[in-house]
């Protein structure tokens, strides 16, 4: 009998040991066995004092967690399932850690996907930006067509030249109606992205940042086509100043994700501006992002990004989801301007404008 209970006790201990477990044997962390307990600390400090869910959580719980979980790490890759339960505490399914160019985040996401139709072959040559490349054309009498493509931060150079002189020599030739065409962005700065329209935004709020206290809040400005963010002067495009805002209609998709979604919320409540295509692909807030040293190698490889706020209009109403188009149209991927049904009725409704 003993000798069973004694085969019994020593599998049980084995299971244990074997493999990473979500809910360690101890309720009691050892720290000294935490090797990367600065580390960890600092993961929690920073989302303690950031983190826009901050105040739905039970920091004793996360602390005790992450500490158990973190307890047998001998690298910082080994910190995964400690961060992935403090994202699933927070359910900040944007939430991710970095540790040599792989991506970690919460196992399932907490907004139900509002799509179902994205398909991943479109969605890369969008993401590319090479198949449907930039437009700004005329298309009626008196209204223009900027079409936005996808861009990295290499690409930020060649924008002036792209975009701004073309917006310029069609505003001169007598251009005041725009069709703005997002439904081919789903990468790109959403600061380069305002410097480019500008010119049709007009002085004054178009949106910001929403944090969770009042202090954290950021009003986005334009200022005789100078961009603040806050106090701080972002970007400046004066050129070819509207002396009156120019009717606008937004065109969004399925695939208009990040900067290209942030400027269609830009350009919410802005008045004579209508919407038309689909919702866009699901908001991701702003990220904080911190970086995390390996104390044993001494290197920085790895960062931790949570969401610490999320894009207001200028009205100040909160986008957590996703942007609803004013009216619905279907959306084939085409370099034939003319024959896009989206454009057509954009094209209708400006002209009674």
């Amino acid at each position: 009998m003993k000798y069973i209970f004694f085969v019994c006790t020593l599998l049980l201990i084995m299971s244990c040991r074997e493999g990473t477990h979500h809910f360690p044997f101890s309720n009691t962390p050892d720290l000294s066995r935490i090797v990367f307990l600065d580390e960890v600390n600092t993961m929690i400090d920073s989302a303690k004092t950031n983190s826009i869910y901050r105040n739905d959580v039970d920091w004793n719980k996360i602390r005790t967690q992450m500490y158990l979980l973190a307890e047998d790490a001998t690298d910082l890759i080994d910190l995964t399932e400690s961060t992935t339960f403090l994202f699933e505490e927070l359910k900040d399914n944007d939430g991710l850690f970095v540790h040599n160019c792989m991506y970690f985040q919460a196992k399932g996401g907490y907004k139900e996907d509002p799509h179902t139709s994205i398909l991943h072959e479109i969605r890369l040559d969008i993401f590319r930006g090479v198949k449907y490349p930039p437009i700004v054309q005329q298309v009626d009498n008196k209204i223009g067509y900027l079409r936005i493509s996808s861009f990295d931060i290499c690409d930020n150079i060649i924008f002036s030249e792209i975009y701004n002189d073309k917006i310029c020599l069609l505003r001169n030739s007598g251009i005041d109606k725009w069709i703005i065409d997002l439904r081919y962005i789903n990468r790109g700065k959403i600061e380069k992205l305002i410097e480019i329209i500008t010119p049709l935004l007009g002085d004054g709020k178009i949106g910001g940042t929403k944090g969770l206290t009042a202090e954290e809040d950021v009003d986005w400005m334009i200022n005789n086509g100078e961009f603040y963010k806050g106090k701080t002067l972002i970007s400046t495009n004066s050129n070819c100043l509207y002396t009156t805002s120019p009717p606008i209609a937004v065109l969004i998709s399925n695939y208009t994700s990040s900067g290209g979604e942030w400027l269609s919320i830009m350009l919410k409540e802005r008045g004579r501006t209508s919407f038309f295509g689909q919702g866009t692909r699901g908001i991701k807030g702003v990220q904080s992002k911190i970086y995390l040293t390996d104390s044993i190698r001494h290197i920085t490889a790895t960062t931790l990004r949570f969401t610490k706020a999320f894009p207001k209009d200028r009205f100040d109403t909160v986008y957590s989801e996703y942007v609803k188009p004013d009216v619905e149209k279907e959306f084939t991927p085409s370099n034939m301007v003319m024959n896009d049904s989206c454009i057509i009725s954009a094209v209708s409704w400006l002209n009674e404008k």
